[in-house]
């Protein structure tokens, strides 16, 4: 069966679920990736690995990191092909439409991008000649120029199926 992309139709309306298995999250699904944090390890990562494959990885090992202690912000069902994130108290768990992910993987972009300029760029650009600079132009291109819809439809896609 197909994995479909994050359709831009998907209705406004809120959908929340009050399955008992989904316990309150100490964190919202917000807060959770606000607290993402990357580093130049990671941007070395991007080099050998398409973009969104590394993201997709981060976010896993994320995920993985709650070993079952507490519930995390986030909910992937493969079976399903849906997401539910933890909103808060007031509003619980909700499905995962594009209004949710888009500023989600924004986010991820955004912290990427600006590790990327601060502290990679800064250490890591080559002399502007040779093989070295043919391979950080790649590495500039997939970081500062990919479009974030393409990024996003791919990371979507790669958590569900």
């Amino acid at each position: 069966q197909k994995c479909l992309e994050l359709s831009k139709n998907q209705k406004k309306e809120t959908e929340m679920t009050t399955d008992p298995e989904f316990e309150n999250a100490e964190l919202t699904f917000k807060e959770w990736y606000e607290s993402f944090v990357f580093t130049k390890n990671f941007i070395d990562t991007i080099t050998t690995q398409k973009y969104y494959i590394a993201i997709v990885s981060y976010i896993e090992d994320c995920l993985k990191s709650f070993n079952g202690d507490k519930q995390p912000p986030l909910i992937i069902n493969k079976s399903t092909k849906t997401m539910y994130f933890y909103d808060s108290e007031k509003y619980g768990w909700r499905l995962m439409k594009r209004e949710h992910f888009q500023p989600f993987i924004e986010s991820i972009i955004n912290k990427i991008q600006s590790i990327f300029n601060t502290e990679y760029n800064n250490e890591n650009r080559p002399e502007c000649k040779g093989d070295d600079f043919d391979t950080y132009l790649e590495l500039v291109q997939k970081i500062m120029v990919a479009k974030n819809t393409t990024i996003m439809n791919s990371v979507y896609k790669s958590l569900i199926c």
